[in-house]
């Protein structure tokens, strides 16, 4: 697999091909409001905040598996929590079975909150 050039994990990806900054130097970017106190608001409050929105209608795809992948992984990399944030708003289409079996799925990673 010399010729593979794909990131195998979250690390891998967060420093090779995104190129992801560390969520503490947010205000080293374009744009962003520096002020006096910023080392000790950072300290106090950055955390890394994901979620993962499933709409379970149906059975689990590869889709799925990428935004698990990605919003549980980021968050897991940078020591920040990911939350379950389940959007109830398709009521035609969605099943409670593909719902549990999301949450099923998503259990190799740590579920915070389901909301």
């Amino acid at each position: 697999m010399e010729n593979d050039e794909g990131a195998h994990t979250i690390g891998q990806l967060t420093k090779t091909k995104v190129h992801f900054h560390a969520p503490s130097e947010n205000y080293k970017t374009d744009g962003y409001m520096v002020t006096n106190n910023i080392e000790n608001l950072l300290k106090q409050h950055c955390r890394v905040q994901t979620r993962s929105p499933p709409e379970p209608n149906g059975i689990l795809h590869i889709g799925y598996a990428k935004v698990i992948n990605i919003n549980f992984g980021y968050a897991a990399a940078y020591g920040g929590i990911c939350y379950l944030h389940y959007d109830d708003t398709n009521f035609e289409n969605e099943e409670e079975k593909f719902l549990e079996a999301y949450v099923i799925r998503s259990n190799g990673w740590a579920i915070n909150h389901i909301r």
